[in-house]
């Protein structure tokens, strides 16, 4: 055999691996990693991992906490490290194990650590995410439920800061390990992850959990039933 074909044939495989390598690395389902930061009462962090792009999302259960550190986070993952910074908020973290262990800093306040660890796909638990406009101003809207199906949650715009927000009920308990949710009962929570604005009325958005780093989803618009007098 010819040594330049050799050579164009060998070229041609490795290309052919390289190449069957991406796709494969393209299309790995986004995992999710959930982790408590330290608060009172303790807050979360939500972070997407989808190939090298990750996105994450911090919050709490006060307006005092999500003004100061919640945030929408999004970069690409070099070696194994996150790093972002949004409005003198930084997350900083390695991925490595299936752990994602780093911390969140904000301004001068102390920086919080955390270790964040994955949930399962078919699980009620995750990152949900919402968009809405009310009174001209775009809002986003983040739900993190995390592997006991309790939710933090937030909503922040252009025109004010991160506060913190309230289901109407908790959130259907999960079914014990190792067990799916019940379609019935992915429904019933989804249903509960749902923000109505005092302000426009008529408003309301139902978040869609996010599976994707890279197009993370607007949610739902919904048509609530109005309460009877």
């Amino acid at each position: 055999m010819h040594r330049s074909f050799r050579f164009c044939a060998a070229t041609a495989i490795a290309w052919s691996a390289i190449a069957l390598n991406t796709a494969a690395a393209v299309d790995k389902p986004a995992v999710t990693y959930i982790a408590v930061l330290p608060s009172e009462p303790p807050a979360r962090i939500a972070i997407i991992v989808e190939g090298d792009t990750f996105l994450a999302y911090a919050c709490g259960k006060t307006d005092e906490f999500n003004s100061a550190n919640s945030a929408w986070y999004k970069g690409v993952i070099s070696n194994g490290v996150l790093d972002a910074t949004v409005e003198g908020k930084t997350l900083r973290a390695t991925l490595a194990a299936d752990v994602i262990r780093g911390l969140l800093r904000t301004g001068e306040e102390r920086a919080r650590e955390f270790t964040a660890k994955p949930v399962s796909r078919t699980a009620i638990a995750g990152l949900y995410r919402a968009k809405a406009v009310v009174n001209g101003e775009e809002l986003v809207l983040g739900w993190i439920v995390d592997a006991k199906n309790q939710v933090v949650d937030g909503c922040q715009g252009t025109k004010r800061k991160p506060v913190a927000l309230q289901l109407a009920k908790a959130l259907p308990a999960p079914p014990p390990a190792n067990a799916d949710s019940e379609p019935e009962q992915k429904r019933e929570a989804e249903e509960l992850i749902v923000k109505q604005f005092e302000e426009e009325p008529e408003v309301a958005v139902q978040g869609e959990k996010v599976t994707s780093a890279v197009k993370p989803p607007a949610g739902k618009s919904v048509r609530l039933v109005p309460k009877k007098k």
